[in-house]
């Protein structure tokens, strides 16, 4: 081999050699330089992505009620549970009596400018017989008006509301008096700003035959309730809603 021709083919190893320590420095120095370490899979990464999921808003437990007591819903939201306010013989007459007595009726309500039924049957009492008012005797509490409820079956049923109208004064107390088949009774959080319940606390009361719920504080100010419809058979129910109402 001539000497040119080695000098040639050194020259061509020694610039293959060059190019490769090259693009290794270059390698290196790239990924030492601070800021680019999110281009490499790491745990940091994985941690990051881990803190996301933990930050996702989550609506809290349903609560259930059914014990006797005075529970505290949000500051200044009270319920009070009694769930025999009446032996059997009493809740027996009483939904037997009523049921046939009472001239239910099917109203109308007017939403997003069309009439609907309503689905469930009312009465609206008044001035009512001592016989109901004087339940209340021994909670110390004294109503005016009486509207009662027949919930014919699992599909008749009552949207969330609040029982806020003027007539009713500033934090009104409100008894429910339950009779006949067991339904279902939601109080929901109303949010600070929106419409989106989806975040806020929910709590179900299962209301029995003879079972009274008292409402008060700032339960209708700050939580909505219903009664929502069933997916099994209910029996009839009648629910007897106890409120003041004042003169307008």
């Amino acid at each position: 081999m001539d000497k040119r021709r080695k000098n040639r083919i050194q020259g061509t190893w020694a610039s293959q050699t060059r190019r490769k320590e090259t693009q290794t420095a270059r390698q290196t120095t790239t990924s030492q330089v601070p800021g680019n370490e999110a281009f490499q899979p790491s745990a940091h990464r994985f941690v990051f992505q881990q803190d996301v999921v933990n930050t996702v808003k989550r609506a809290p437990p349903e609560q259930v009620i059914s014990e006797k007591g005075v529970y505290e819903l949000s500051s200044g939201s009270f319920v009070e549970f009694v769930p025999n306010f009446l032996s059997r013989d009493e809740k027996d007459w009483m939904f037997q009596q009523l049921e046939s007595e009472i001239p239910w009726d099917s109203k109308k309500i007017k939403i997003k400018g069309e009439y609907h039924v309503q689905p469930r049957l009312t009465a609206w009492f008044g001035d009512f017989p001592y016989t109901y008012s004087g339940l209340f005797t021994q909670t110390g509490l004294t109503f005016n008006s009486m509207l009662a409820n027949l919930y014919r079956d699992d599909k008749d049923s009552v949207d969330w509301h609040s029982d806020d109208e003027p007539s009713l004064g500033n934090q009104p107390v409100i008894a429910s008096l339950s009779l006949g088949d067991t339904r279902n009774f939601e109080l929901r959080k109303k949010p600070t700003q929106g419409n989106d319940f989806s975040l806020m606390p929910h709590v179900k009361i299962p209301l029995a035959s003879g079972s009274l719920l008292i409402m008060k504080g700032s339960t209708q100010d700050d939580w909505q309730h219903r009664v929502p419809k069933e997916y099994h058979h209910r029996d009839p129910r009648i629910n007897l809603t106890f409120r003041n109402i004042s003169p307008s």
